[in-house]
């Protein structure tokens, strides 16, 4: 009888053993991947792609908000916000940042923000991950963020600004070159170029009537933005679908983020639709839609006279 209590009693202990592990397992942390996070909140509220290479993902519970950054399908942004307590803020953190309870965290309230927050504090761990724990002073005062940041997410995003600072250096250059120098009567001139499917065809005829709407409103764009726009060229990759859409576009040569790639794909993006469906011709011939690439090039010319 005595080995028998002996043995419910290991039973007893693993079983809550495995409840208690169950239920740490039921938040989200970082690492995890979208199926983890559809496992333990249920359907999200939002899901959205940012910057192709982002997902975010929203849920509503209870009175908190919660939005996860998953980069490379992996979690590693936790954002917390609602009626957030410290010791609220602290759980989040132990199970989201690996750490042990004994360490010491980094905290302060900037000086310089006081009268924007109430408080402020910020947290960084061994393993490279970073939080901060807050609450505005112009909200609720029961209302506070937690935002907490992998290694990973840190070095994605200050590579991200490095890019775009060294981007941004690059056009300031190419302004500054042209504003130096002492070329008399410097210009510059703009084209697209495509390549069209033979003489007569149906998929031709098509390509003709797009390639105009296109070119007209990017002569319009151009025109109103040539000072910002350097010498520079282009390719633009997309779909044209068998309802007259247009999706998929990307820039395959060129610098995504220059003011031509911005005028060039929003001239694609507003021919969506103008043109109509395909002739029953065309898509007879054409029934799953054709990939088709323009290049936009401003480039430099002297029509200076002597």
């Amino acid at each position: 009888m005595k080995k028998r209590i002996i043995r419910f009693s290991q039973v007893a202990y693993v079983g809550c053993l495995l409840i208690g592990i169950t239920q740490c397992l039921s938040f989200a942390r970082i690492g995890d991947s979208l199926e983890q996070l559809r496992d333990r909140y249920g359907r999200p509220k939002s899901l959205m792609e940012k910057d192709k290479e982002l997902t975010i993902v929203e849920y509503e519970k209870e009175d908190l908000f919660l939005e996860f950054t998953l980069l490379d399908q992996k979690t590693e942004g936790v954002r917390v916000t609602g009626k957030l307590n410290q010791q609220e803020a602290d759980v989040f953190l132990s199970r989201n940042c690996s750490v042990e309870k004994s360490s010491d965290f980094l905290t302060h309230t900037p000086k310089s923000q006081s009268k924007v927050f109430h408080f402020w504090k910020s947290y960084s761990f061994p393993d490279g991950s970073r939080a901060d724990f807050f609450s505005m002073a112009n909200g609720w005062e029961d209302y506070a963020t937690l935002v907490i940041e992998s290694a990973k997410m840190r070095a994605n995003q200050n590579l991200k600004k490095d890019t775009e600072d060294n981007t941004a250096m690059n056009e300031a250059e190419k302004r500054v070159d042209r504003i130096e120098s002492k070329e008399p009567g410097l210009d510059r001139g703009k084209k697209v170029i495509r390549k069209l499917a033979p003489e007569g065809s149906s998929l031709r005829e098509y390509q003709e009537k797009l390639y105009s709407s296109i070119g007209s409103r990017w002569n319009l764009q151009i025109q109103q933005r040539m000072a910002q726009v350097g010498v520079d060229r282009v390719v633009i990759r997309f779909e044209v679908n068998p309802d007259g859409s247009i999706t998929g576009l990307d820039v395959i040569e060129g610098n995504p983020n220059s003011m031509l790639s911005v005028v060039s794909s929003d001239s694609i993006q507003q021919s969506s639709n103008l043109i109509g469906p395909f002739p029953p011709a065309l898509l007879k011939e054409k029934p799953d839609g054709f990939f088709w690439e323009l290049a936009f090039i401003i480039y430099q010319t002297n029509n200076h006279k002597n």
